[in-house]
């Protein structure tokens, strides 16, 4: 029963299949360089299939594929004998059979049924298509496109330079050229989170109340750990350049385990008794390099998902045997990189 419901069959090897598509990706696969095309002397047709063509040759033999010997006067089909009373029914009949002659091709293994969509298919591998030159625009067409310009809404981001930095400033211009990385933004993975904060003003009621957004947001078990992003002027050449906030440039040795609201307290406090222009300093390239301004803080979090956070389930001895903490140790202790303007 299996054999019988295989009737597409390569022509090069054994092989057997129920659909045609398959039958011409096999080819394309195993037979791309035994692939012969069998051509038809009058008309120009290619086959892939010896029978296709003889199939076909018929057709040539009888154009409107009609027999005259039907019983009782009704048409007949040249290629398979079914018979019809009304020549219509013919029509769409042998539409049925010219469907099965296809042009395939060797190059990218495109099938068609249409043998003049073929030949241009076939002379696009030959010749590259050259772009379409652009249409000249009519002096009011032109002004035309002008006005929509004009009418278009701002869609630069708005920078919030901090009011004591002088806009003329080379400060300002770092703002201006790294504020897509100094911005609020975040990133919510599964399990790896990072959220970024602007700081207009540097001071620990404002960095409390930002780690308190990332806190109230967690609904598990997590590791916590910043870094911070400045701006860098050279005392020498008054150049400034911008220092990212990085995950190779954590403000606290080790991230914080947090299991509830009480580890999360002891964090802050741990993290707000950092010295950030200490910080900043520690990571200049030399003493030339003068810490002007921090821009912005990052929190880096990663999720024990398995583990809701406040359940009081001993997690510092979970974590000193868990395969996915000791990949996170290895994650926050990368080797420092510096990013330059």
């Amino acid at each position: 029963m299996e054999d019988v419901c295989r009737k597409f069959s390569c022509e090069f090897c054994s092989a057997n299949f129920t659909e045609k598509k398959n039958l011409l990706r096999h080819h394309r696969v195993f037979h791309q360089e035994q692939r012969v095309l069998h051509v038809c002397d009058l008309c120009g047709k290619a086959f892939s299939r010896p029978d296709s063509l003889k199939r076909h040759m018929k057709t040539h033999q009888n154009p409107n594929n009609v027999k005259t010997d039907g019983e009782d006067g009704r048409l007949t089909c040249s290629q398979c004998d079914a018979q019809f009373i009304e020549q219509k029914h013919l029509d769409e009949h042998v539409k049925t059979h010219r469907q099965r002659d296809s042009y395939l091709c060797h190059t990218c293994g495109r099938t068609y049924y249409q043998r003049e969509k073929f030949m241009k298919h076939l002379d696009s591998h030959q010749h590259r298509t050259l772009p379409k030159a652009p249409k000249k625009r009519t002096p009011e067409q032109q002004g035309n496109q002008a006005k929509r310009r004009r009418v278009q809404p701002d869609l630069m981001p708005i920078i919030d330079i901090p009011p004591y930095i002088d806009p003329e400033s080379c400060a300002a211009q770092v703002y201006r050229e790294h504020w897509l990385d100094i911005q609020d933004r975040q990133s919510f993975g599964r399990v790896h989170r990072f959220y970024n904060f602007h700081l207009p003003n540097l001071n620990n009621e404002s960095l409390r109340e930002k780690a308190q957004k990332v806190f109230e947001q967690q609904s598990s078990v997590f590791k916590i750990n910043a870094s911070y992003g400045f701006v860098l002027c050279n005392n020498e050449t008054n150049e400034c350049r911008y220092f990212y906030a990085s995950r190779n440039t954590k403000v606290l040795n080790e991230p914080a385990l947090v299991t509830n609201k009480s580890s999360f307290q002891e964090f802050l406090d741990t993290f707000l008794k950092e010295d950030v222009l200490e910080y900043a300093r520690t990571l200049r390239p030399n003493s030339k390099w003068v810490v002007q301004h921090i821009t912005n803080v990052t929190f880096y979090v990663f999720c024990l998902t398995d583990h809701p956070i406040g359940q009081g389930i001993d997690l510092p001895a979970y974590v000193q045997n868990n395969q996915a903490i000791v990949s996170l140790n290895h994650f926050v202790k990368c080797p420092m990189e510096t990013h330059k303007n």
